[in-house]
């Protein structure tokens, strides 16, 4: 457990910090034991180390840009998914890309020490 959940080291100095420190960590390992659980019973046999080095290269992005009237725009979007990410992602259950593309428009800003 230590070694898959990063329990080690713990720098807390009060009991009360430490044992939620390690509470939180037993509560993570029931949920990756489930989720190892549920990708073993459908074929996929990695570690979960391997799980999230796989997982980790879906990303959110945001691109912004600045329009002909100075407006900036930033456009999020998550990425496609890999084979791999996908099928972990089938055999979960999972939305492959559960949040959906945002674009949000922001006027220009006006100085403070001009007039109109």
């Amino acid at each position: 457990m230590k070694s898959e959940l990063g329990l080690r080291p713990n720098y807390h100095k009060r009991d009360d910090t430490s044992t939620a420190h390690i509470f939180i960590t037993v509560i993570a390992y029931h949920i990756i034991t489930g989720i190892l659980k549920k990708l073993r019973t459908n074929g996929i046999n990695y570690s979960w180390h391997t799980i999230r080095n796989i997982l980790s290269t879906q990303v959110r992005v945001t691109t912004s840009f600045q329009t002909e009237d100075k407006a900036t725009i930033h456009i999020r979007t998550t990425t496609s998914p890999t084979l791999k990410q996908s099928d972990i992602y089938s055999k979960l259950e999972l939305v492959q890309k559960p949040l959906k593309q945002v674009k949000i428009k922001l006027p220009l800003k006006k100085d403070r020490g001009t007039t109109n």
